[in-house]
């Protein structure tokens, strides 16, 4: 059943937040001897995503993970085989989700929350991704930075968000293991709840998470607690 407009909205990260990307390990493994560039190649993708969004240039995610891969290939002198980019793609789609997940979302939405997806993937990636790991039909929407033309931790991602949901800022959370993503949604006024799932939130940090938890049904819990919402 649709949940009314008026409900607090939780936006939830796709990449490591959701999905996870170890199920890429194997491909990586095999295509360069090592797991280890599944995961340099994703803190580079994050890396070039987050400067081209400081520096205001505009490229799909998609473009900048095999940018930022062809960069990391040639810095360890290697070449990106030419049925990479395909055989990557195919592996995206099918990448699991993390154990949590769903009894979390399960947990929100019977709290009276209503349950959305922002992401830096394009829509119909992401549409795919959700469909395989069997999670589409329960969300009340699924939203791609792309659209916004910029992004995150760009403003106009979280804007666009808001936008298309008609939520107020101050009634949105937040859901990321991302630090800088957490970060820049309590800067355009929305709450915060950060998962743990790579490492804790780092100390000194002058913004804190309204949340923090292990995983996603300990956030929704600490969220309710927070903002009880009627069912």
């Amino acid at each position: 059943m649709p949940r009314p407009i008026s409900a607090p909205l939780v936006l939830l990260d796709v990449n490591e937040t959701l999905l996870d990307l170890s199920g890429l390990d194997g491909l990586f493994e095999q295509t360069f001897g090592s797991a280890e560039w599944r995961t340099a190649w994703t803190e580079a993708t994050l890396a070039l995503a987050l400067k081209n969004t400081d520096e205001a240039h505009y490229h799909d995610f998609a473009f900048t993970g095999k940018q930022a891969l062809v960069t990391l290939a040639a810095e360890r002198g290697r070449e990106v085989p030419a049925d990479f980019s395909e055989k990557l793609a195919a592996a995206t789609e099918k990448l699991p989700l993390h154990p949590d997940v769903k009894e979390g979302i399960e947990r929100l939405h019977s709290g009276g929350f209503r349950v959305a997806v922002l992401t830096n993937s394009q829509l119909p990636v992401v549409t795919v991704q959700l469909r395989n790991a069997g999670i589409f039909n329960v969300l009340d929407a699924v939203l791609s930075a792309d659209n916004a033309r910029q992004l995150k931790p760009g403003q106009r991602a979280y804007e666009y968000a808001l936008h298309e949901t008609g939520a107020e800022a101050a009634s949105t959370w937040m859901v990321a293991v991302h630090v800088w993503d957490i970060k820049r949604a309590m800067t355009a006024g929305m709450r915060g709840a950060y998962l743990s799932r790579k490492s804790p939130w780092p100390e000194g940090e002058q913004l804190n998470p309204q949340v923090k938890a292990a995983t996603l049904p300990e956030a929704a819990e600490a969220m309710l607690r927070q903002e009880p919402v009627p069912s």
